[in-house]
């Protein structure tokens, strides 16, 4: 199996040379052909400078730049864009994820174009559970399907699948648009639990106008596929 990583990267300065060196590792462990793709969605820290110096490194490391901050969708579908593999395995750059867990997702690969994950406890505190939950539950009422965490970072994904999926959002909302259009699709999606930890250092690129604009964006997108 041969797997393109497509990594979502916005000012993590703070841990994004142990990030990249963690992804690195553990991918070697798990597939033996594999290429990482970092997007960089116009990051003004030195995020630019640590990418360069690793990409020097490794051969099967490229960096793909957007020249400013376009939005999590933008990056996703950058990174679909380039990826050269059949499967993309996508995760943030944020240390949240083990990726040695993406080894129990490979055998479910062979029946279903999807295979994600759902965070067992989010690590951020009781308020953003209480958030994610009823955004989750939301979303399962709405649209009739059994997903648990549309959110979750934690994606192995089959490119030929992804590339008949019109995505319009460029925001956070990406990944509910995602899965929404993919059950409708009825491609086949398995769900399996992962550990969610702690940000080690940095910010949450979270923000409560981004939160309003996503539950903007949910039902626009409710209206379109209810037509």
């Amino acid at each position: 199996m041969r797997i393109s990583v497509v990594l979502p990267i916005y000012n993590e300065e703070a841990v994004l040379k142990k990030s990249l060196q963690d992804v690195m590792k553990k991918m070697k462990q798990i597939v033996s052909t594999f290429e990482i793709l970092a997007v960089d969605d116009g990051s003004v820290d030195t995020t630019s400078v640590i990418l360069k110096n690793f990409k020097e490194k490794y051969k099967n490391f490229s960096i793909i730049t957007h020249t400013k901050n376009k939005g999590y969708g933008a990056v996703i579908k950058s990174g679909v864009k380039h990826a050269k593999y059949e499967w993309i395995f996508f995760t943030d750059a944020d240390l949240q994820f083990d990726v040695l867990e993406l080894k129990k997702f490979l055998p479910f690969a062979k029946k279903n174009e999807f295979v994600i994950g759902f965070r067992k406890r989010r690590a951020e505190g009781a308020r953003r559970r209480i958030i994610s939950h009823t955004y989750n539950r939301i979303i399962r009422m709405l649209f009739g399907f059994s997903i648990k965490d549309v959110d979750c970072a934690f994606k192995l994904m089959k490119k030929s699948s992804l590339q008949k999926i019109r995505l319009q959002s460029n925001s956070f909302f990406v990944s509910c648009e995602l899965m929404v259009k993919a059950a409708k699709k009825k491609y086949a999606i398995k769900e399996l639990p992962v550990q969610h930890y702690k940000r080690a250092k940095g910010e949450s690129k979270v923000t409560m106008t981004k939160v309003i604009k996503t539950i903007s964006d949910l039902f626009s997108l409710y209206k379109t596929i209810s037509l």
